[in-house]
């Protein structure tokens, strides 16, 4: 299960393991680590935004949220990479239904008739 994860800088490399005592959670879903965790730390500077696989089974809180205390570090992200992630997640997660473009679109707000839901 590939999952992310904000971090403080400087406590992990890409492809590295990595063991928290108290365990983190991590998220499916790219744009839910900003639920509980912000993009611009203390000094201003952006934190870093890891792509990871938990080393062993994760516990769930809401099937949204995901927790464990092993982890690889698959790749660290940069703010492209972060929202490109996040876009393709949620647009891979759409119906196919909900897709829809034009005039009567629920997913745009552009267009007669349009109305985001």
């Amino acid at each position: 299960m590939k999952g992310y994860m904000i971090l403080e800088k400087g406590i992990a490399s890409d492809g590295e393991n990595v063991t928290f005592e108290e365990g983190r959670a991590f998220y499916k879903n790219p744009l839910d680590c900003l639920i509980f965790n912000p993009l611009i730390d203390e000094n201003g500077e952006l934190t870093e935004i890891t792509e990871v696989e938990p080393l062993e089974e994760p516990g769930t809180f809401d099937d949204k949220g995901f927790y464990a205390k092993k982890f690889l570090i698959n790749a660290k992200l940069n703010l492209h990479d972060y929202i490109k992630a996040g876009k393709n997640f949620v647009f891979e997660n759409c119906k196919e239904d909900e897709k829809a473009a034009g005039n009567c679109s629920r997913l745009v707000s552009t267009g007669d008739d349009s109305c985001l839901v």
